[in-house]
């Protein structure tokens, strides 16, 4: 072979010319070549004697001559086997950070960390300094073979992480690394290999990275570790992998990793047991080592916020599957740690993680307080606002506590001396933007000094405006940190990163939806969609009233969905899927989700369900649980979930519990756990409520766990077009982004509006403000000026109410959200806001009252159609968000009225039977189609399946024309966007249906 034929060894020996010639911080890897006859490195110790022997004398030494003079010659030989007994009960990483201990010579460091602060006068920086790092190619690490490793990292004389290198220019990659440690690397007997005796195991070729902390054989698990999807977006002038030896294994990175990242801890899962008939908690231990992206997020913030200091805000579009939790917690510590000013100064006082749910997200709490190296550094906020005041006020390092509780002691923190926060927004999507952010702002605004007044009462009221103004508006003394996998344009705009030389802003580090999905982290949920189209049509009876034409149809429909017949149809067709395909899922522990409009039809389906199952036998087999707030009427009586689902056999009121128990196969709700409910067995959803945007990716969400067995999911809907489930996941499939800000003087446009109508005088509304922000005011003096105003608002023109009311809201929305992002002084408009804040409350309630149309209809006839599956793909492209918009469109208008009789006919029109003919013709269309030579040319190309559907539309739009001269009617059914949709979505979607019809003809 030639010379500069690429092999293994060259790419060995590039990784060794690149590590040791880095001279990082001060410190630099040091390699060596094994020989399968060489002594200096301990088979059956694991440990390279000489090195750790010398970095113990070099920084201890008065600690070795004490246990010298106990042991003499045997010093060494004790030191190492007293060494590997403790790696061996407690783990390597154990030892790392907290040494080993001996009773002669106390504790023993292995390794010496970089230190934080300056503050720490007995942490030598010098002795950081003599750290010793060794590169060994091909170690023979075997007592009993002569197998070897490609590349082994070692601190102080202890192997680190192990890498099995590839080249596929010898034709061999990434996943032959992973079968050869998965089959040629048994850690039975093998010290070095053993769980915990080494942090990581990589798997390299040129192009990918993947890492394990625990080899187990044939069943070994892998993780990614890559940049990019696959890496093939990753930028190198070299190989693609070059960053993990450039940016990962370095020294001063090695030692980051070990201080502060690597983690040992128990993960629990709740499984139910045969024998003892009930769930039972299960511990598994694991080794946590940090995935490339939550290396890189912590990394990055750290060096922004070294240059940005305290009062910035940033955003992490992080999604499923990302290690949001541990990256949460890894985070918070950096932030407790986070030193200014050479050492001397944290940057944040305080570290507030904030979760929007009521009850406090239990792995988040538990991660974080399994990352804890000292007892006391986090508080836990599980009792009232007392214990929250408390903890600010006594500077504890890490709080954890709900959006909720942030509200409720908003005006109990005035004692609060100057203080700087990092306030850490877990879902932040749903918590920002509202009074919880704002209460959050405001209370942590509250150390402020006080402006400076004078005696004059006006120049006082002009500074309390100012303070409440300021106490909405961005803060220098805090910085947010967002976390969501799903970003409303106004999550990005407030903690969105300005992007330089453009008006977009973007956020500051993400992890796709693409990504997780094309790591295996989570599952397609779009892969096996199955739309139903239901067809029916509607009866009057009795009087042809008059009802409001749209609301009219709206209610129509929800009660059709709402009949007995419909559900019991629907109830059918689920209980098939569940029978034929959910409960064998999953090696039989699958288990569904039905999702529906409203809690009385929680309960209608709930009851239904029951009632199939019984008449099938099946009552003792299969069950199920149904879950919603509060209580409601069902045939006259109160009902809740707990009683219902006591009825049906559950002991106690936690579900998620509960639904653990393999004889409780699907759960039935309408609002709770569309959010943070995980369930790995949950492998079908059925949905009969309208989803959209983010509520619809949340919802969905709910089945991408994976778990042993987990292959697919099922989604069944009956109501929502494939057009707007696949919009709603195309905007959070890739990075979003908002094209730029919304513009503050949005808000006096929206005043000039409102002031056309000539509801009050500017006297007014400073009149009612020095009421306002006068000290002990009487709140009965606040009545008058707004009661003036709502009576010339009732005097205006019906359309002019309605418009206005519209642009009161509208102004207190848009300068409520601009005063958060901008940093303006405008007293007039601050003014103008209390003011209107209080109008509104005064308005009449507005909307319309639900109108009844259950004894106006009877159901003339229902189908129910459940189509093929579909698999609906998305691109890879990023979002593009526009600033958000207050346009002032009024509230619901008065609407035209039509006959009770013309509304049935426009909704039979719609939903009625299918045209005579359709069926056949639509035959011959998609067979003219899928036969047409240009089509086949389009769909075997590397066109996106944009360009596909584009290219077939026209194709499609000249076969159906023909139909024009035969059955009007026809083709406009086949012109509808929603049939016309349906056909193409198919056809593109469903290769092997193309190759069967052409088969056919």
């Amino acid at each position: 072979m030639s010379p500069l034929h690429p092999t293994e060894k060259r790419y060995e020996r590039h990784i060794e010319e690149e590590l040791t010639s880095l001279i990082d911080d001060g410190l630099q890897f040091h390699s060596k070549t094994h020989q399968r006859t060489d002594t200096w490195y301990n088979k059956e110790l694991c440990v390279v004697e000489e090195e750790l022997i010398g970095f113990i004398k070099d920084t201890q030494p008065n600690t070795y001559e004490s246990l010298e003079k106990k042991y003499g010659d045997n010093t060494d030989s004790h030191l190492i086997k007293r060494l590997y007994k403790q790696i061996e009960s407690k783990g390597l990483i154990h030892v790392l950070r907290k040494g080993f201990n001996d009773v002669y010579g106390g504790n023993i460091k292995v390794v010496y960390f970089q230190p934080s602060s300056s503050l720490n006068v007995n942490y030598r920086q010098d002795k950081y300094l003599k750290n010793k790092f060794l590169l060994v190619r091909q170690l023979h690490y075997s007592p009993h073979n002569n197998n070897s490793i490609d590349v082994v990292l070692f601190i102080n004389g202890l192997p680190i992480t192990t890498i099995e290198l590839k080249n596929q220019l010898t034709g061999q990659n990434v996943q032959n690394s992973d079968d050869q440690y998965r089959f040629n690397r048994q850690p039975t007997g093998e010290p070095l290999l053993q769980f915990q005796r080494c942090l990581s195991h990589f798997s390299v070729d040129n192009d990918e990275v993947h890492m394990t902390t625990k080899l187990e054989g044939k069943d070994t698990y892998f993780l990614p570790f890559n940049k990019t999807l696959h890496n093939r977006e990753t930028q190198s002038d070299g190989f693609k992998v070059d960053y993990l030896w450039k940016e990962v294994l370095t020294p001063t990175s090695l030692l980051d990793i070990i201080e502060n990242f690597v983690l040992f801890t128990h993960l629990s899962d709740y499984k139910w047991s045969d024998s003892k008939q009930k769930v039972m908690e299960e511990k598994k231990p694991v080794l946590i080592f940090p995935r490339y992206h939550q290396l890189d997020v912590i990394r990055q913030l750290k060096s922004q916020l070294l240059k940005d200091g305290v009062g910035t805000n940033y955003l992490v579009q992080h999604t499923t599957g990302s290690g949001k939790s541990y990256s949460i917690g890894w985070l918070s510590f950096m932030l407790t740690n986070l030193f200014v000013d050479d050492g001397q100064k944290r940057l944040f006082d305080s570290v507030i993680i904030i979760s929007d749910r009521k009850v406090l997200d239990k792995q988040l709490q538990d991660t974080v307080k399994s990352l804890e190296k000292t007892q006391g550094v986090v508080q836990q906020i599980d009792k009232d606002s007392e214990q929250l005041k408390q903890s600010l006020s006594t500077g504890k390092n890490i709080i954890v506590t709900t959006i909720q509780k942030f509200s409720v002691v908003v005006n109990r923190m005035k004692e609060l001396e100057g203080r700087t926060f990092g306030v850490i927004v877990d879902e932040v999507h749903s918590s920002q933007g509202g009074k919880g952010t704002k209460n959050l702002n405001k209370t942590l605004s509250l150390n402020e000094p006080e402006i400076p007044v004078d005696d004059d009462t006006i120049n006082e009221e002009i500074s309390k405006i100012k303070l409440e103004m300021k106490s909405r508006q961005k803060q220098d003394h805090i910085s947010f940190f967002g976390f969501t996998g799903t970003p409303k344009p106004q999550t990005i705009e407030i903690f969105g990163t300005p992007q330089p030389g453009s008006t977009e802003k973007r956020p500051f580090h993400t992890y796709t939806m693409r990504q997780s999905i094309g790591e295996g982290f989570t599952l397609d949920v779009l892969k096996t969609y199955t739309p139903v189209k239901r067809w029916f049509k509607l009866r009057g009876k009795g009087e042809d009233i008059e009802l409001p034409g749209q609301q009219g149809k709206r209610e129509l429909i929800k009660w059709v969905d709402s009949t007995s017949e419909v559900i019991s149809q629907k109830v059918r067709i689920i209980l098939n899927q569940l029978l034929e395909h959910t409960v064998h899922s999953i090696e039989g522990r699958g288990k569904g989700m039905i999702i529906v409009r409203s809690i009385p039809d929680t309960v209608k389906f709930y009851m239904e369900m029951n009632k199939q199952l019984q008449e099938k036998g099946l009552q003792n087999k299969i069950k199920c649980l149904i879950g919603f707030s509060g209580e409601t009427d069902y045939n006259g009586d109160k009902v809740t979930e707990i009683s219902l689902n006591k009825d049906n056999g559950v002991e106690t009121n936690n579900i998620p519990h509960e639904f653990k128990n393999p004889l409780y196969r699907v759960l039935i709700v309408c609002d709770k756990f569309q959010t943070g409910f995980d369930e790995p067995l949950l492998h079908s959803m059925f949905i009969d409520k309208p989803l959209g945007g983010v509520q619809c990716v949340q919802t969905l969400s709910r089945l991408n766990r994976k778990t042993k067995g987990k292959r697919n999911t099922f989604v069944l809907d009956f109501v929502n077009k494939i057009e707007t489930i696949q919009q709603s996941f195309q905007n959070f499939y890739q990075t979003t982004i908002l094209s730029e800000d919304t513009d503050p003087n949005l808000v006096y446009d929206i005043l000039d509006k409102i002031r056309h109508y000539n509801l009050f005088t500017d006297e007014e509304i400073t009149h009612w403000n020095s009421i306002y922000f006068s000290e002990n005011r009487d709140d009965s003096l606040l009545q008058p000026d707004l009661n003036i105003v709502l009576e010339r608002w009732r005097e205006l023109p019906d359309e002019d109410r309605d418009e206005s009311r519209t642009l009161f809201s509208n102004y207190c929305k848009s300068y409520g959200y601009i005063s958060m992002i901008h940093q303006f002084d405008n007293i007039e408009l601050e003014k103008h806001y209390c003011f209107f804040e209080f109008l509104r409350k005064k308005f009449p309630v507005d909307g319309q009252n639900r109108i009844d149309v259950s004894d106006l209809v009877d159901l003339e006839s229902l189908t129910l159609d459940v189509r093929g599956q579909l698999n609906i793909s998305l691109e890879p492209d990023d979002t593009m968000f526009d600033s958000p918009k207050y346009d002032g469109k009024p509230f619901d208008t008065e609407e035209d009225y039509d006959l009770l009789s013309e509304i049935i006919s426009q909704i039979n029109d719609y939903y009625g039977k299918v045209p005579d003919g359709t069926e056949e013709t639509v035959k011959r269309i998609i067979s003219d189609i899928v036969n047409d030579e240009e089509v086949i040319n389009v769909l075997n190309s590397d066109n996106t399946d944009s360009n596909k559907r584009d290219k077939m539309e026209q194709i499609y739009d000249k076969k159906n024309i023909k139909t024009l001269d035969s059955n009007t009617k026809l083709y406009e059914y086949l012109e509808k966007k929603e049939n016309k949709d349906r056909i193409l979505q198919m056809l593109i979607s469903r290769p092997e249906l193309l190759e069967k019809l052409r088969e056919q003809k």
